[in-house]
């Protein structure tokens, strides 16, 4: 029976490692070439190294896959070698044991495997090609610190819970004689320590070389030294912060520019301004210039307009007006609007009237002006035809 486990073991042994080192050697130099591939390429495409840095992140989840694999396939695989060797004869109590054994080492096995390979994928996204190359967290298969925690924990726990149950059903069920039991507990105990010290170690390396990297990068933010690239090289919370840490530094190092930028061109940039100013300035000028020049000469065809012809000895009139629009045109001062005065006298039916006109155009400027002449023009004309009559 001893010959036959042990070529059972042997057996499922050899053929499970050796598949798994075929997995791995076929996988990791497809990667590695296409590394080598990109490397050496002048024009690289986006997209691309995106894809392959992806790929990189996914490996040490599919390394925990086969892993667990392997463990199933190479149990299962042996246990019917050996019912082969024995003739049919099923071990039932060797089936138990197997499987009660999976319960342990899938745990502690897939822990190590995913942090240790993460370890060197790590290494490989370190390199140049990769830098600021950004995947998104939808892209990977995320994996947090509670989660690996709290399985690394479980981990643990189930080791000496799977083998103290084994050993007590044993002894109850009669299928296992307990010589020396000092030496079972020591067992127990060293192989419930070498699990504590695997997975211990493997999460405090982990936690380390995060914090390494991600200080490592704030320590440079801390120093004003902007011009580097961070980005996702793990699937935790440390690869988040290295993803937010150069956004930071990005937007910060964009900042900086602009304000040097800003900084050393100010003194060109002022006198541009000015100059912008300046010429506007001009044209305001040039356009006010013209348009009081418009006005002065309205305000001169408006003047003779308001027209104080009372001559009465009984009615005594005086004009006051205020124009809406005071101008200085050429060191001359004016004034421009609708308000208009009139004064004069009418004779109706041999009867002499004075004529009083106040009148105030709608409009501000050149509209009232412009209806105050037209009001004027008809004014005058009529007192004049009257005053026609009147020497006729």
């Amino acid at each position: 029976m001893l010959i036959d486990v042990a070529i059972s073991g042997v057996f499922a042994g050899s053929y499970t490692v050796l598949w798994g080192l075929i997995y791995r050697y076929t996988k990791l130099k497809k990667i590695f070439q296409e590394i080598s591939r990109l490397e050496t390429q002048e024009n690289k495409e986006f997209e691309e190294v995106k894809n392959i840095k992806i790929e990189i992140m996914k490996y040490p989840f599919k390394e925990v896959k086969v892993i667990i694999y392997r463990w199933i396939i190479g149990c299962t695989s042996g246990l019917f070698f050996y019912i082969f060797l024995q003739k049919g004869k099923f071990p039932w109590e060797a089936v138990f044991a197997i499987y009660i054994g999976l319960l342990f080492v899938l745990p502690i096995s897939s822990i190590m495997y995913l942090f240790e390979s993460e370890m060197i994928v790590k290494k490989i996204l370190d390199r140049e090609i990769f830098y600021g190359v950004e995947v998104q967290r939808s892209q990977i298969p995320y994996f947090g610190y509670f989660r690996r925690i709290l399985f690394s924990i479980l981990a643990i726990a189930i080791t000496p819970i799977t083998i103290m149950g084994f050993i007590i059903y044993s002894i109850v069920s009669q299928t296992l004689s307990v010589k020396d039991p000092v030496l079972h507990v020591i067992l127990l105990m060293g192989q419930a320590l070498a699990s504590m010290i695997i997975v211990s170690y493997s999460i405090a390396k982990a936690l380390k070389f995060g914090l390494r990297v991600n200080n490592k990068n704030l320590e440079l933010l801390g120093k004003g030294k902007f011009v580097f690239r961070s980005s996702r090289i793990s699937c935790d919370e440390f690869g988040e912060q290295a993803s937010l840490i150069g956004i930071i530094s990005q937007n910060l190092h964009k900042m900086y520019q602009e304000i040097t930028d800003l900084n050393q061109n100010l003194d060109k940039k002022v006198k541009q301004r000015t100059a912008e100013l300046n010429n506007s300035l001009d044209e305001i000028k040039f356009l006010k210039e013209k348009q009081d020049g418009d006005y002065f000469l309205t305000s001169l065809i408006l003047k003779p307009l308001f027209k104080n012809f009372n001559k009465s000895l009984i009615v005594k009139t005086e004009f006051f007006i205020r124009q809406y629009k005071q101008f200085i045109f050429k060191n001359k001062s004016g004034e421009l609007g609708g308000d208009i005065c009139i004064t004069g006298n009418l004779l109706f039916y041999n009867q002499p009237y004075t004529m009083i006109v106040n009148a105030d155009a709608m409009g501000k400027s050149m509209q009232g002006a412009g209806g105050a002449i037209v009001f004027g023009t008809v004014m005058n004309d009529l007192m004049s035809r009257s005053a026609s009559k009147k020497k006729n």
